[in-house]
């Protein structure tokens, strides 16, 4: 497993350089090497929202997980791909929604509804370009090691029977969700 939990170094988060799945106490890391690969970072959006707000604010498309794929640990009856979406240009975005069927998201909160001027930097891209890649499993996770993978701790998630999904800035993407420059 390529994150150390000992305390000593570098928080685990650190050493992420691409998604990271935790379904059922599994790590799954992902591999952009593959080009074929079943799931996706970017993307367009390409998503029918049901909603009573009016016109919805900027929405990206972070990832689409291919539920086809036995190595994500989880699956939805009925579903092919699982959208990740945030409302990046929403400063402190809350965003909260339900997959009704492919392609089909119902929206149950999103606060603020309103993009911040700049943020996260000027020129903010609607739609990250889109990556393909595969999941390896990286082996056995402890449940409280999973919250240790992020920076805001797990809040009313069980990493024993919930799946999480962590994106950390990465140069793969080929953008930067955060800085105007892409990081390493």
């Amino acid at each position: 497993m390529p994150f150390d939990f000992s305390g000593e170094g570098q928080h685990p988060a650190e050493s992420m350089n691409g998604p990271v799945i935790s379904a059922q106490t599994r790590i799954r890391l992902a591999d952009f090497s593959d080009p074929s690969g079943p799931h996706r970072f970017g993307g367009p959006l390409r998503l029918d929202f049901v909603h009573s707000k009016g016109k919805l604010p900027p929405l990206q498309r972070v990832l689409t997980l291919s539920q086809r794929d036995p190595n994500l640990g989880s699956a939805i009856p009925g579903v092919t791909e699982l959208p990740l979406v945030y409302g990046f240009t929403l400063n402190g975005c809350r965003l909260r929604y339900k997959l009704v069927a492919d392609g089909q998201v119902e929206l149950l909160e999103l606060n603020p509804s309103v993009p911040t001027s700049g943020w996260p930097y000027k020129n903010y891209p609607a739609a990250f370009p889109e990556k393909r890649f595969a999941l390896l499993d990286d082996g056995q996770i402890e449940p409280d090691e999973v919250d240790q993978l992020t920076w805001q701790n797990l809040e009313g998630i069980d990493p024993e029977k919930g799946v999480v999904v962590i994106v950390p800035p990465s140069s793969q993407y080929g953008v930067s969700l955060w800085a105007t420059e892409t990081t390493s």
